[in-house]
């Protein structure tokens, strides 16, 4: 699999400035802006949201990278991401703008700002922070000078660290009478996160307010925000972070019945299979979900979206050929910088602007337009269960004779994923 832009750039400086060697010697090496200037922009190079998009060298060896000063990053063995699990028993409360708004359209929510925008509108911050709350900040800001401990991933030993007027950024924060709401946002769902997103403004606005400060993830996935409450036990430590509560809110929701799940079934007309895009693998069908929404905004590269997104090199391959397999995304020619580009196609994003029901109603008939997944459906409404791995494998391989018995014995678990996010959508 081809190594990303940032995977190629950070081997050349860890090789230039015998990086590994002086962090076994010395416990950190810093690195200034400018010597990573001399391979790649070093804003493209030392964030990364989550741990799949560190560069390859760096996961090889446990390494990771903070940012110390606004010219300077140190790097060593330091635990700077933290695991998220969402709570699947817990039911997303409805949302719904008030009446009136023309400027925000909950059909349109293809990047973080507006998600928040629509969050803080439809009272879902009010009801979070369980008081009345104005938006009161956004944006990048530097940091004062803090002092803080960050864990070691293999030994759990800490490290100090100083900071000294570094760059951060809030997406939104949120202020009450008695607390101040600081929000990290995502458009999509996530496995994990970087602290530092929140440890960073959370030092900062506690010099600089007497209100408590609260930091919060954002997810939005599937028409779901998804909010994770946190509290720092330990000021000055980086991974004192635990988590307080978890909440969920549906975007204008409407109910898939049953009823509704037949007339699809009886109504869509099952297509050949086209064998010059891959048979799916991508077990996950939220996140071809969430891949597509995240184009309503922007046309990507494959790198673009490795390196942003919470994929790696075979995730994104994978996912946007899932999409591609709906018909969901379009190749788009050569990108100016070199690669493929990805786009929505007409039908991508015309479904993509319908509404909550419309478009889950559009995608299941999308993915039941394939013989596959319409019958392994249909065996598990008539049966009462999922059909076998070894089922599976043979009604695979009944309509892709392209795929040989190990990798259609793979793609099982790509069917028994679809099929398991459809009867989610259905309300009994």
């Amino acid at each position: 699999m081809t190594q990303s832009k940032n995977s190629l750039a950070w081997q050349k400086l860890v090789e230039q400035f015998n990086i590994l060697d002086e962090v076994e010697q010395h416990g950190s090496f810093v690195i200034s802006s400018s010597q990573i200037n001399t391979v790649r922009e070093s804003r493209l190079m030392a964030k990364f949201d989550h741990r799949v998009n560190l560069p390859d060298v760096f996961r090889e060896h446990d390494l990771s990278i903070l940012p110390i000063s606004r010219s300077q990053y140190i790097i060593g063995h330091f635990d700077t991401h933290m695991t998220v699990e969402y709570n699947s028993s817990l039911d997303p409360l409805p949302s719904n703008l008030p009446t009136g708004l023309e400027s925000i359209d909950h059909i349109d929510l293809y990047s973080e700002a507006s998600v928040l925008l629509y969050a803080f509108n439809a009272g879902v911050i009010n009801d979070l922070a369980n008081e009345q709350t104005q938006l009161t900040v956004m944006g990048r800001m530097t940091t004062n000078d803090f002092d803080f401990q960050i864990r070691h991933p293999q030994t759990l030993l800490n490290q100090d660290i100083h900071v000294s007027h570094a760059q951060c950024e809030i997406d939104a924060g949120f202020e009450g009478e008695n607390g101040f709401l600081i929000v990290e946002a995502k458009n999509y769902a996530v496995d994990d996160f970087l602290i530092r997103q929140m440890y960073y403004p959370y030092r900062l606005w506690t010099e600089k307010i007497r209100k408590r400060v609260i930091p919060a993830l954002m997810t939005f996935s599937n028409d779901v925000i998804t909010f994770f409450v946190f509290q720092f036990e330990d000021i000055s430590h980086y991974n004192s972070l635990r988590l307080v509560s978890q909440r969920s809110y549906a975007i204008s929701p409407e109910v898939i019945t049953h009823e509704d799940l037949s007339n699809i079934l009886m109504t869509v007309q099952v297509i050949p299979e086209e064998f010059t895009v891959p048979f799916p693998q991508a077990d996950q069908f939220s996140r071809v979900v969430d891949l597509a929404t995240i184009l309503q905004g922007r046309d990507m590269s494959q790198d673009n979206i490795r390196t942003n997104y919470q994929f790696d090199a075979r995730q994104a391959d994978y996912y946007v050929n899932a999409a591609r397999y709906l018909g969901v995304i379009d190749k788009k020619g050569a990108a100016h910088a070199g690669g493929v580009l990805y786009a929505l196609s007409p039908d991508g994003a015309a479904l993509f602007r319908s509404r909550h029901k419309a478009k889950l109603v559009g995608l299941i008939k999308l993915i039941l337009a394939h013989g596959v997944f319409n019958q392994a459906l249909r065996s598990h409404l008539e049966n009462g269960h999922s059909l076998s791995r070894p089922e599976l494998t043979q009604l695979i391989l009944s309509q892709r004779p392209d795929l040989n018995q190990t990798t259609a014995d793979r793609r099982t678990s790509t069917v028994s994923g679809w099929v398991d996010w459809i009867l989610s959508q259905v309300t009994d």
